[in-house]
């Protein structure tokens, strides 16, 4: 049984010697661990479709044991966000909050158009505030996991929870910040989410 779907690329793993694991979040399915077969070959086609951020439709056949990805085709590449290490930084932690906050098979389409939103947000422009708009995604994700907000909390951040992750011009005061950084700490682990914040956007 074969079906598809679109995904965000997640990252990936070296599997045995030729094959590689994907982490990939659908918009069917929610995250999945997906074996593709070869694909850590020089020569594998299939590969050059699943980089990290790419966006990509993907051909899933069901296997003993992890999922097989049968086919992928991009949709939109990563390599625009590559060439620029502000947006490099930005799509690693985005990709790296995500990956730890969600768990296998478990669907939630809003997830899936944040992100496909934000990374499309990153290609396409070049006059990003990178701390805000770091900041109003990882909001959202918290949101959407049920994570935040306190409802004390909700008069301060609703600037942020009513403004699209396209948007030019969002606002956000150093308040809400430090409340988005509590709750990702919170949901995260202090020490783990501080491992991925100092590297991009601790000193915003």
């Amino acid at each position: 049984m074969t079906y598809t779907t679109q995904a965000i690329l997640l990252g990936y793993r070296v599997y045995r010697e030729y094959d590689r694991i994907y982490r990939a979040y659908t918009e069917d399915f929610g995250k999945l661990y997906l074996i593709a077969r070869g694909a850590n070959k020089i020569t594998s086609k299939l590969a050059g479709h699943l980089e990290p951020c790419a966006f990509s439709n993907l051909m899933i056949a069901d296997g003993r044991g992890p999922e097989v990805l049968a086919q992928a085709r991009t949709r939109i590449s990563s390599i625009l966000i590559w060439q620029d290490s502000q947006k490099a930084t930005a799509a690693l932690l985005m990709l790296e909050v995500l990956d730890t906050l969600t768990h296998t098979h478990e669907k939630d389409i809003r997830v899936f158009r944040l992100l496909v939103l934000g990374f499309m947000r990153l290609q396409s422009s070049k006059d990003v505030d990178y701390v805000v708009f770091i900041h109003h995604y990882l909001l959202h994700l918290l949101v959407y996991l049920g994570h935040a907000p306190d409802i004390k909390h909700k008069r301060k951040l609703h600037p942020l929870l009513v403004a699209d992750i396209g948007q030019d011009g969002i606002m956000m005061d150093d308040d809400a910040r430090v409340l988005i950084v509590e709750y990702a700490q919170s949901a995260l682990g202090e020490k783990q989410f501080l491992n991925f914040y100092a590297q991009a956007f601790r000193k915003g």
